[in-house]
């Protein structure tokens, strides 16, 4: 709002001095047009009747009348008028220019400084625009298990049944045994039947429920498209992964792992 009071009132202040501003004003030059205009004949008609005699008071009124509107001025015209004033502050505030330009010192001592004024106001906004955006797609309000123990407007929730609430069950850490006891308490339950149903929970519920689950799975999930999700703070615990197999197989640890 204090952008359009300031466009408006440089625009009437550069109105205004125009106005005052005799450097403003153009004339029309008719001047030379006269000076190119053919000579007349210096031969003179007899004289018909005593009004077209030279020496008569009616030809010498006509020709000094004819004298003095060669010798008005022309007329004066001003390119800054209102309208043309807040087209020039416009251009000058979107960067785009104008077709006219102040031509006194007054009118360009304004227009020179509402052009570094909109210089400073554009290149911050832009500034300010791309670190918001950037910062915004960057930081994420829980970084931790902590951060989400703390609180309570982010719903978190696991499979209900797998190994990842046995672990929240059966943990004897501070944070742990918080996070479960919000867990078994919460309403409408933050349990889900499978995998899918917590990631669906997730794009739907717009930043308001976590899923926890394995990190092999959450890294495969944030990989495949829509790429909407994202992995939170580091792992809560480290287990490993067992395959069995029968004695005596062939099967071998670097054949499972090129699988």
């Amino acid at each position: 709002m204090c952008i359009v009071f300031a466009y408006i009132g440089v625009s009437v202040v550069l109105f205004l001095v125009s106005r005052f501003s005799p450097y403003e004003w153009q004339g029309d030059d008719s001047d030379d047009e006269d000076e190119t205009a053919p000579p007349s004949s210096s031969r003179r008609a007899p004289p018909t009747s005593s009004s077209e005699d030279p020496h008569s008071p009616g030809f010498s009124q006509a020709q000094n009348q004819n004298q003095q509107k060669e010798k008005e001025s022309p007329e004066h015209s001003n390119d800054f008028g209102i309208f043309n004033s807040l087209w020039f502050s416009l251009g000058a505030f979107m960067q785009q220019g104008c077709d006219i330009s102040p031509r006194s010192l007054s009118g360009r001592i304004v227009g020179g400084v509402w052009w570094f004024f909109t210089l400073i106001i554009i290149s911050s906004y832009t500034a300010n625009l791309a670190a918001f955006l950037t910062v915004e797609r960057m930081v994420s309000p829980i970084e931790s298990a902590e951060d989400l123990a703390k609180q309570t407007e982010i719903a978190y929730g696991t499979l209900d049944g797998g190994s990842t609430k046995e672990f929240f069950k059966l943990s004897k850490i501070a944070v742990f045994e918080k996070m479960w006891s919000y867990m078994r308490s919460a309403e409408p339950s933050v349990f889900v039947k499978n995998t899918n149903e917590g990631v669906m929970r997730v794009r739907k519920s717009k930043g308001k429920y976590a899923y926890l689950l394995e990190s092999s799975m959450n890294e495969y999930i944030e990989q495949r498209k829509p790429c909407d999700t994202m992995k939170v703070g580091g792992n809560l615990d480290s287990k490993g992964y067992g395959v069995a197999t029968p004695k005596g197989s062939p099967l071998r640890l670097s054949e499972l792992s090129a699988c």
